[in-house]
């Protein structure tokens, strides 16, 4: 039954939807529409415009303020003064003064004669005396100077060997090398292998290394054999007192 109430209710809403309402019809109550209030990006609006607007007038206030200052401020001149010209003037002497005549009396039915009128004399200013004139200054030709010579360059010195390696190299020159022995004597020298040979100009500094063991001026490697010298060229040995050069390998 619900179910036909409902449809019936339906179909009487549809019917009443497409007629005008009568007097007895409970019309639906409209809830009173609320003011909208002021939004405030107006507010800000105004308050922005506000601002520029006493922006622009102090601006303009300080401009014509400090145009009406420029106005009021004293243009000084630049104009040079200039001298006056020198002008010549004529003095006249208080003899050539000439003083007017006193005027005669005039009657009745006289007249002044034109040849009684005397002319004053015209005095002319005395000529102006020239400037004097400096007279040119002879130009002084300058002396010329000679040109020196150019120095020559001097020739850079030969050098000059110490006397001590010079008697060194000469003593060393004149040993017998160690091909040259007789085979007995070559024969009866220990084994002399030389793997390194370091020569420098300080003599502390010089050494050979014979047999793998590193030996300096003056060590004895074996008994009766002294190294005297480590030369450039080889090492000056001394065995049974005789001395010998070995080449380096």
């Amino acid at each position: 039954m619900s179910l036909i109430l409902e449809a019936l209710k339906k179909s009487e809403a549809e019917r009443q939807r497409g007629k005008a309402p009568g007097l007895f019809v409970e019309q639906a109550v409209l809830a009173p529409r609320r003011p909208r209030g002021t939004p405030a990006w107006v507010f800000a609006l105004g308050a922005l415009l506000v601002v520029f607007a006493a922006a622009a007038v102090w601006w303009g206030w300080s401009r014509g303020a400090s145009m009406a200052e420029a106005d009021g401020a004293p243009v000084s001149s630049t104009t040079p003064s200039v001298p006056p010209a020198n002008e010549e003037v004529a003095t006249v002497p208080a003899s050539m003064a000439m003083e007017a005549p006193p005027p005669a009396s005039v009657g009745r039915g006289e007249s002044i004669r034109a040849s009684d009128a005397r002319p004053l004399p015209v005095t002319t200013p005395p000529p102006a005396s020239p400037a004097p004139t400096s007279a040119p200054r002879p130009v002084v030709a300058p002396t010329p100077v000679p040109a020196r010579p150019a120095a020559r360059p001097s020739a850079p010195p030969e050098p000059v060997a110490p006397p001590a390696e010079t008697e060194s190299a000469a003593y060393a020159d004149a040993l017998p090398r160690l091909a040259d022995l007789p085979a007995a004597e070559r024969n009866a020298l220990p084994p002399l292998n030389i793997t390194m040979h370091v020569f420098t100009e300080e003599p502390a500094q010089r050494f050979v290394i014979l047999d793998g063991r590193r030996h300096g001026e003056g060590a004895t490697p074996t008994a009766g054999l002294v190294i005297r010298e480590i030369r450039r060229d080889g090492l000056v040995i001394s065995f049974n007192g005789r001395d010998v050069l070995v080449p380096r390998p």
